[in-house]
C-alpha cells in the first residue's frame, strides 16, 4: 500500500471523474486518513459530498480553484486529489463568518489541537473563501487557536473561474461561504518544512503609504499624493491600466529586509487603490521586478531538497496571478514540470492569496512538505 495516491480526472461528466478518480484511489487502499482535493466551483459541492459518502472515516478538505495541477498535469475543471493512508493522524474544524466574527470560533481550532497525541512534526492547513477581505482577519483567529504550540499555519483563498465572483471551501461532506475550513496534520514518519517562493526583487520605485483605510484594504496617497496618480505617472501607463501593469510589476511592501507582495484589486475615480491584502500606514511599498522563473524554481527546489531529500508528498499553493501571467507567458506547462522534476508526488491549486503563518501575501507559492 503506498503511503499517498494522487488521482487526477478533467474530461467528461462529473459523475464519470469522481468515478476514474476513486478507482485510482481504490487501487492502492480502501480508507485514507485524509483526502485534500481541489475543483471547479460549479461542481465542488458534488465531489465533497461524493467523497464523504465513499470515504465516511476519512477527513476531507478542499477548495474551489482556478486551475488545479498535480503530479498528473494541469487542469481548469474536474477533480484532482490526494489520498494520504498512513503516518499521520489529523483533525479538522470550520471557522464560521469570517468577514465579521472569526474570534468566535478559536474553541474550534483548540479543540482539534486537543485530539492530536502530538504537536511536533504538525502543520495546520486551511481554505478561505474570497471576496470578504477576512484573510488578516482569519490569521489572527488561528494565531490564537494555536497559541503556545508553534504549528505553522499554510494556507490559500479559494478562487474559481475568471469573472467568477463566488468561491467555496469544503470539509467533510459540506460545502461553506463566507468560511475558513483548516486540517491539522501530525506527521508520524517525519518532519514538516514549509517555504514561501517569490519570483521578484525591488526595483529603486519606493513609495510611502500616507493615507489608508486599513480595513478596506485601500490606500489613499503615496507620499503625501494620491495614490493612483503617483503610481500611473511612474509606471507610465493611464489609471485605468494599473491594474494590468501591475499584474507583471506588483508592489510589494518591504518591512525588516523582507518583501511581501501585494495584489492590486481596483482603481477608484477618486485615485485610491485597493488591495488583496491589508496594508498599513507608513509602509514603504516597492515596485518589484520578475526574477528568471527557471532560476528561481530551482533555487526552490534546492532548498527544499536540502532540508528534507525525499520529500513523501508536497502541497502547492500557487497565486493565481502567477498562474495569469504563466498562462501569458507559455510557461504554465514549465512549471508544473519543474515540479514534476522534483517532487514525486504533489498536487496544488491556484489561490486568490496565500497565507503563510501570520501573513497573507499575494502572488507568491507556498509548498508544504512532508518527509
Amino acid at each position: 500500500m503506498k503511503r499517498t495516491v494522487i488521482a487526477c480526472n478533467s474530461e467528461g461528466i462529473k459523475e464519470n471523474i469522481f468515478s476514474n478518480c476513486c478507482k485510482k484511489i481504490d487501487e492502492e487502499c480502501t480508507s485514507p486518513k485524509l483526502i485534500i482535493f481541489f475543483s471547479d466551483y460549479e461542481n465542488l459541492w458534488y465531489y465533497a459530498k461524493k467523497l464523504k459518502e465513499k470515504y465516511p472515516d476519512t477527513i476531507s478538505i478542499g477548495s474551489s480553484t482556478y486551475t488545479f495541477f498535480s503530479s498528473y498535469g494541469i487542469a481548469a475543471r474536474g477533480l484532482t486529489a490526494i489520498a494520504i493512508n498512513s503516518g499521520i493522524e489529523c483533525a479538522s474544524g470550520q471557522i464560521y463568518e469570517i468577514n465579521k466574527d472569526p474570534d468566535d470560533y478559536v474553541a474550534h481550532i483548540q479543540n482539534a489541537v486537543k485530539t492530536l497525541s502530538s504537536v511536533e512534526n504538525t502543520c495546520c492547513l486551511e481554505f478561505s473563501t474570497a471576496f470578504s477581505k477576512a484573510e488578516n482577519l482569519v490569521m489572527d483567529t488561528i494565531k490564537r487557536g494555536l497559541k503556545g504550540t508553534n504549528i505553522p499555519v499554510i494556507g490559500g483563498t479559494a478562487s474559481a473561474a475568471k469573472n467568477q465572483k463566488e468561491t467555496a471551501v469544503a470539509l467533510n461532506g459540506d460545502i461553506f461561504v463566507n468560511t475558513t475550513v483548516f486540517v491539522l496534520i501530525h506527521n508520524l514518519n517525519g518532519r514538516i518544512i514549509y517555504y514561501n517562493e517569490n519570483a521578484y526583487k525591488k526595483t529603486d520605485l519606493i513609495f510611502t503609504v500616507t493615507e489608508i483605510d486599513c480595513d478596506e484594504q485601500k490606500v489613499y496617497q503615496f507620499d503625501n499624493k494620491p495614490a493612483s496618480t503617483v503610481l500611473s505617472r511612474t509606471l507610465n501607463v493611464e489609471p485605468e491600466q494599473l491594474c494590468d501593469k501591475l499584474l507583471s510589476s506588483p508592489l510589494g511592501s518591504l518591512l525588516n529586509d523582507k518583501i511581501y507582495i501585494a495584489g492590486i484589486d481596483k482603481v477608484f475615480s477618486d485615485n485610491s487603490l485597493t488591495f488583496f491584502t491589508r496594508i498599513y500606514n507608513q509602509t514603504k511599498m516597492a515596485v518589484l521586478k520578475q526574477m528568471d522563473l527557471n532560476t528561481v524554481w530551482t533555487q526552490t527546489a534546492q532548498y527544499i531538497l536540502s532540508q528534507i531529500q525525499n520529500p513523501s508528498f508536497v502541497i502547492s499553493i500557487n497565486s493565481i496571478f502567477r498562474t495569469m501571467i504563466f498562462e501569458k507567458e507559455q510557461k504554465l506547462g514549465d512549471f508544473v514540470s519543474k515540479l514534476l522534476d522534483f517532487y514525486e508526488n504533489y498536487i496544488g491549486m491556484s489561490s486568490y492569496s496565500e497565507q503563510v503563518n501570520q501573513q497573507n501575501l499575494n502572488q507568491t507559492m507556498s509548498l508544504l512538505v512532508f518527509e
